[in-house]
């Protein structure tokens, strides 16, 4: 039996090839086996040899990034401080990179984005603001967090001491700067009982994810029963919140220039 030979007179050329390419050899050799000049076939030579493709144009990339230190390794390792801009807001933090010539479209940029994260249990907080709630649930929640707030005791057993909430009244007449002054009927003599109630109360948790703790206040309102039989509710209210939450970022941003000391970093946005 006539020994395979490939291009260069070898035998078992064919180990690297596909089926269909091994026969296509077979074939032309066998149409001509007294012929010592069988070339391998085109298609082959275009398998082991592919033609250079040419340099294909990348669309502009969009990193995520979800922690200062993530983001500031990232600058340092890809960034250009003479070049790049780094903006931020609230929200977010974006390196900004013109892309080069080569390989994108002109006016394209690559993006880093670093997201302020909120921390899990701030998230709670600023959930549950602006929401009425029942006495009893008002009550469960500030016992549930009672690890975040500044004095706990005197508040949650202020608002326990309510008997209950139907029918309760606020005498603003009688409430100073600090604490609301309510009336509400006992349930064991039947008689209206006055009560002092805190305002407010302060708040310390992180902000942002990984952050310092942050102090805020938080202010309790008591919505009247519009009618004797029906219960009065409590709402959460911080108008200090965003301005924390503004604060929380710049301490951020204040790291960022500490570590990143060549790179132009602007309050702003693309």
């Amino acid at each position: 039996m006539q020994e395979e030979k490939d291009v260069f007179g070898k035998s078992g050329a064919f180990s690297d090839l596909s089926d269909g390419e091994a026969k296509a050899i077979r074939l032309v050799r066998m149409m001509d086996p007294e012929d010592k000049e069988v070339e391998i076939p085109h298609l082959i030579i275009k398998r082991l040899h592919p033609d250079a493709k040419p340099l294909q144009r990348l669309g502009p990339l969009d990193v995520r990034l979800y922690d200062l230190e993530s983001f500031v390794n990232y600058c340092v390792r890809w960034g250009n401080f003479e070049k790049d801009v780094i903006y931020y807001s609230e929200v977010e933090c974006v390196l900004v990179q013109d892309m080069p010539a080569e390989f994108g479209a002109e006016g394209k940029r690559n993006l880093a984005t670093l997201y302020f994260t909120l921390d899990l249990d701030f998230a709670v907080w600023a959930g549950i603001l602006n929401k009425p709630m029942q006495h009893k649930n008002f009550v469960k929640l500030l016992k549930r967090n009672m690890r975040f707030i500044s004095e706990p005791s005197e508040l949650i057993e202020s608002y326990q001491a309510i008997e209950t909430a139907i029918g309760l009244k606020r005498d603003s007449d009688l409430s100073d700067g600090t604490k609301w002054t309510v009336s509400f009927q006992s349930k064991t003599d039947g008689k209206t009982k006055p009560k002092s109630l805190p305002k407010s109360f302060i708040v310390k948790v992180p902000i942002l994810q990984d952050g310092d703790a942050d102090e805020f206040s938080i202010n309790i309102e008591i919505n009247e029963p519009e009618k004797p039989e029906q219960e009065a509710t409590f709402e959460l209210i911080s108008p200090e919140i965003e301005r924390a939450n503004i604060a929380a970022v710049k301490k951020e941003i204040v790291k960022l220039r500490e570590q990143l000391p060549p790179f132009l970093i602007v309050h702003g946005s693309m």
